[in-house]
């Protein structure tokens, strides 16, 4: 019995050798290039071939302190979820730092994300085109409406909140005729808005829509906008918001 069990497992281990050498395991290969911001590049994803093995692209780029980032995405079909993954280091075990992808059949969209100081790589599984903008946040220190920062009409504000700096941003704004408010944030759910003395406007939300409104007209004067911080303890948000 021995001798048998002996003989099988030596014709196993001979089966898998043959299996090695007649199908080696694909060897995995990072090719980096380097992109600039403002300009729209093409993802290749990653590709696979039994001359090369699996060859994985990674797009380098490098962010500011103080700095946020507009990741936006862009195919000509989307059939199923597509994204991008940005890491530290252009390894498939790394994990991601940030991912900004399109669903429900999007061929475009864009997102803000929060970046520290730092060089990061960008890569995707299927090909996408995508351009990164980055920006530099006001950093003003306008946390209480006493210090409420003033907002023209038409103007968008970025607010950054950091990990470690996460407080409400106060903005002061100026309305000339009484009309209801239409406002615009990637965020709606974190606006809120006070009279000058400083009582809750009702808004109304629009699921699915960076618009909202304020759900009746409102009078000639001074407003206050809070851009509220982040639910998330150690977790960073970027919140964007204008106003007409």
């Amino acid at each position: 019995m021995k001798q048998l069990l002996k003989r099988s497992v030596c014709l196993f281990l001979g089966i898998i050798m043959i299996l090695s050498v007649a199908h080696p395991v694909s060897a995995l290969t990072a090719k980096v290039a380097s992109v600039s911001a403002g300009k729209w590049y093409t993802a290749t994803g990653h590709t696979y071939s039994t001359a090369t093995g699996t060859v994985y692209y990674y797009y380098r780029f490098k962010v500011g302190s103080g700095r946020y980032v507009r990741v936006n995405l862009a195919q000509s079909k989307n059939s199923t979820e597509t994204g991008l993954y940005i890491t530290k280091n252009p390894t498939r075990s790394e994990k991601s730092v940030e991912y900004v992808c399109l669903r429900n059949g999007a061929t475009k969209g864009y997102k803000y994300i929060y970046l520290p100081k730092g060089t990061y790589y960008a890569s995707s599984y299927n090909p996408i085109r995508f351009k990164l903008t980055i920006g530099k946040a006001a950093n003003q220190r306008n946390y209480t409406p006493a210090r409420a920062a003033e907002l023209r009409a038409e103007t968008t504000t970025v607010v950054v909140q950091t990990p470690t700096g996460i407080y409400h941003r106060w903005f002061k704004i100026n309305v000339t005729n009484k009309h209801k408010l239409t406002m615009y944030s990637n965020n709606q759910y974190n606006i809120a808005l006070y009279d000058a003395s400083y009582k809750k406007v009702p808004l109304v939300n629009q699921t699915g829509s960076t618009r909202f409104r304020t759900a009746a007209k409102v009078k000639k004067g001074t407003y206050y906008v809070m851009i509220g911080r982040t639910d998330t303890p150690g977790k960073a948000s970027v919140t964007t918001f204008r106003w007409k």
